[in-house]
């Protein structure tokens, strides 16, 4: 991942993956969580329309009724209304990003990576330095 400051030169800005406005290196975690949360409302997205369309469309095209013989035909006006909420329910959800707030620090990764797992790395490291040595 690259990142560039937008006071830098074109060639940088052009092959950088993100471009700081200002100049200041402090606004790259704050890219960073805004990319985490992006990811993480397309994903959102992604689930809620595949549900729905998982549910809606065979219902829409008759199949419960078929298999299952219930006696329910949806009407073409309630299944324009279903798809359009269903837009207007990811639209909606995308918005949220509005509500991120950047500056919050809680939801980030802690840094390193803990001393139980580094006691466990640097034993597993040091039983394979003996292993060669031997």
């Amino acid at each position: 991942m690259g990142i560039a400051i937008g006071a830098g030169t074109d060639v940088a800005i052009d092959a950088a993956d993100i471009v700081l406005m200002k100049s200041n290196v402090s606004d790259i975690p704050r890219s960073i969580r805004l990319s985490r949360a992006t990811i993480h409302n397309i994903h959102e997205n992604l689930f809620w329309a595949f549900f729905y369309n998982v549910i809606c469309i065979p219902l829409a095209a008759g199949f419960y009724s078929a298999v299952f013989h219930w006696n329910f035909e949806m009407n073409p006006m309630v299944g324009a209304l279903a798809m359009s909420l269903s837009s207007v329910t990811v639209c909606l959800n995308a918005l949220r990003l509005n509500l991120f707030s950047i500056k919050d620090t809680k939801k980030d990764r802690k840094k390193g990576i803990g001393e139980e797992k580094r006691q466990a790395i640097l034993a597993e490291f040091s039983q394979k330095r003996m292993a060669i040595k031997r």
